[in-house]
């Protein structure tokens, strides 16, 4: 199977953004990506005319995002809604990842690059036991900056208070 393209992971998230919270009758959001003007950016775009809209807090020409900002822009709309526990099997599809372990150190980067609500949608989004077992697997974890052992210790807390 291909991986995914960067468009088609926004697209994908877009599209949950969207069950969450619908862009209103005769409207629907896009992602528009250029290039030459600096990367991507949300609108909302009216059916019948094309017409470009802001959105969540944007306007229509609000500056452009690389992608990881992109990202991050979409999860944190997204981070707004109520979170539901869902399989690991899932979750870990969804972020295209093949071990728990990646969903872990993804909770703990979450953390490090400052999106602690985000972190806490991904534990919240874990079992009761998953959380039990990224607790232990953030246990173990070997650090080789302060940095890193402020959010594993951190991630480790937010675990608990959320079990």
């Amino acid at each position: 199977m291909a991986k995914a393209t960067r468009q088609e992971i926004l697209n994908k998230v877009l599209a949950q953004v969207s069950e969450k919270f619908p862009a209103g009758e005769g409207f629907h959001y896009f992602i528009e990506y250029n290039s030459v003007y600096g990367g991507y950016r949300l609108v909302k775009v009216k059916d019948d005319g094309g017409a470009h809209y802001g959105c969540f807090g944007g306007n229509a020409t609000e500056a452009r995002l690389n992608y990881t900002a992109m990202l991050s822009k979409l999860y944190t709309i997204l981070s707004c809604a109520p979170v539901a526990q869902r399989p690991m099997e899932e979750l870990l599809k969804e972020l295209e990842f093949s071990t728990e372990a990646e969903y872990f150190d993804y909770i703990m980067e979450s953390i490090i690059n400052g999106q602690r609500r985000q972190a806490k949608d991904l534990i919240t989004a874990l079992s009761k036991e998953k959380k039990k077992a990224a607790h232990i697997y953030l246990d173990g974890k070997e650090s080789y900056s302060s940095e890193t052992d402020s959010a594993i210790d951190e991630a480790k807390a937010l675990i608990i208070e959320l079990i």
